[in-house]
């Protein structure tokens, strides 16, 4: 098991916070509001999209839910100074988080505290019949959470450039998602904190945000599927801004191509990569764009 770098300080931390805290790039045009989101993806009808903090969102369409990692807990700066413990706010996940108890899986793009704190007392007692889906470490991390068959590793799953990864699907085989090796972007300069990964179950959750290693970080592609099984509505979301190639798609299959719908785009610590998320921008050609990570 590798060790989190325990000399990180204080300071590290509220570096940490004003990374995430970034704005937009300033040469990109915006749509003033939501109205923009309200044009719906060609041939794909009504397609709902909430946030659910930091990175987290919630997609539904056609009777089908899907979520990735949501962050209502928003502990204060005293809270992330190294080895003060942390822990998830019941109450406010109780009082923000709208009703998912159909949600079949919950995407973890990677496993610091900010992305995944909050998932394992979502999954027990908001959307108890979703699978947890992200790295290995993430597995580790929350194990003894939540029963072994909710928690699924997808690192030999996952898209790498030059190929594509393997269809994840639900049980009524009408949503996929894919799961696209993607990198978290540093922080501070060329730092990247809590780096590092777990490669056995631990005993409890993490006591302290030193404890959420990131793990290999992914993006995700998400299609709603039709009738026949091809896509009719397709999502991309990452939730940490990553360097070429990483979180970009892979070549696939003509039976599976198609331009996407709705990217989720983040945006913490931009600066800190070349022409993010510019390029991505224009790899991607979507109909729609939202930019996320905190939601200050």
């Amino acid at each position: 098991m590798r060790k989190p770098w325990i000399r990180h300080t204080a300071w590290a931390f509220i570096l940490l916070l004003a990374g995430c805290g970034q704005p937009v790039p300033e040469d990109i045009e915006l749509a003033d509001g939501i109205d923009a989101m309200h044009a719906e993806p060609a041939g794909a009808g009504h397609a709902d999209v909430q946030f659910l903090g930091v990175a987290g969102f919630v997609f539904r369409h056609a009777g089908n839910t899907i979520m990735t990692a949501p962050m209502f807990s928003n502990p204060p700066l005293h809270a992330l100074i190294p080895f003060a413990e942390l822990n998830a706010d019941h109450a406010a996940i109780d009082r923000f988080l709208p009703p998912v108890a159909d949600a079949e899986a919950i995407l973890v793009g990677h496993a610091h505290y900010d992305h995944l704190m909050d998932v394992p007392y979502i999954a027990r007692r908001h959307a108890k019949n979703a699978t947890v889906y992200g790295s290995k470490t993430m597995v580790h991390a929350i194990a003894s959470a939540l029963p072994a068959e909710r928690l699924k590793a997808v690192n030999v799953l996952a898209a790498v450039p030059g190929r594509a990864g393997v269809w994840i699907h639900n049980a009524r085989r009408t949503v996929r998602w894919m799961p696209i090796r993607a990198s978290h972007a540093p922080h501070v300069g060329r730092l990247t904190l809590l780096r590092g990964s777990y490669d056995r179950d631990l005993p409890r959750l993490p006591r302290t945000a030193l404890g959420y290693l990131e793990g290999q970080t992914y993006a995700w592609l998400i299609d709603f599927l039709d009738e026949i099984g091809a896509p009719r509505l397709r999502i991309y979301y990452q939730d940490s801004a990553s360097g070429p190639p990483d979180g970009m798609l892979p070549a696939l299959p003509e039976k599976d191509q198609r331009r996407v719908d709705i990217a989720i785009v983040g945006v913490a610590s931009f600066r800190n990569l070349e022409e993010h998320p510019e390029r991505l921008i224009r790899h991607l050609n979507a109909r729609h764009y939202v930019f996320s990570h905190w939601d200050n």
